[in-house]
């Protein structure tokens, strides 16, 4: 890829892919939908979509606590 067309959510997969980040669980909203078409583009990240912040942020928690790796949520923007 040309440096001068990566984009942020390029550069963030690239590092949540050094870690070692396999999943993000989290809420589709118009501020995250950047990161998540980037996700859908990429092989090595899968997104889960939750109803809420709170199930994301759970659900992140006990995959981090299961797994020993990182547990990643993401949120939209809110009122």
């Amino acid at each position: 890829m040309d440096p001068s067309s990566r984009r942020f959510v390029d550069v963030l997969i690239d590092q949540l892919q050094a870690w070692g980040v396999r999943c993000v669980f989290g809420v589709v909203g118009d501020t995250t939908l950047p990161f998540i078409s980037a996700l859908g583009e990429r092989d090595g990240i899968e997104f889960v979509a939750t109803r809420h912040e709170e199930a994301a942020a759970f659900m992140a928690k006990a995959y981090a606590a299961l797994t020993g790796g990182l547990g990643v949520c993401t949120a939209t923007a809110g009122p």
